[in-house]
């Protein structure tokens, strides 16, 4: 599995193992963390057998945004921001206000699909 070692490469600390999640975690500027849940197993209603979920938690571990329906997200530490994805669009918080509301950075639900011709 290759998505592993390039989450910790990445700066993700793998933080717990079961038979069905592995979570990684990010400490945010602010000291907030966050917290990545990989997802495998039965698939739930809307993901596959494989998914993440997310939170972003204070220092003492107590949920501040409950990320459930990010399908990813990271920090952007350059810009102080949260980025995730959600319905089809990308958004971003920022640590400074990270419970606050959401700037919108690209809505991709107007993409169709075009099958792309080799040419040869």
């Amino acid at each position: 599995m290759v998505y592993f070692p390039r989450l910790v490469r990445d700066g993700w600390k793998w933080t717990s193992r079961s038979i069905r999640l592995d979570v990684f975690e990010k400490t945010l500027s602010r000291g907030q963390i966050l917290r990545k849940h990989f997802h495998c197993g039965e698939p739930a209603t809307g993901h596959g057998c494989y998914w993440e979920s997310h939170v972003i938690c204070d220092a003492d571990g107590n949920v501040i945004v409950d990320g459930a329906n990010w399908s990813w997200a990271d920090f952007d530490k350059s810009r102080k921001r949260v980025v995730f994805a959600e319905h089809g669009a990308i958004f971003a918080l920022r640590a400074k206000n990270i419970d606050g509301t959401p700037k919108m950075l690209h809505d991709f639900n107007d993409m169709k699909y075009a099958r792309i011709q080799a040419p040869y």
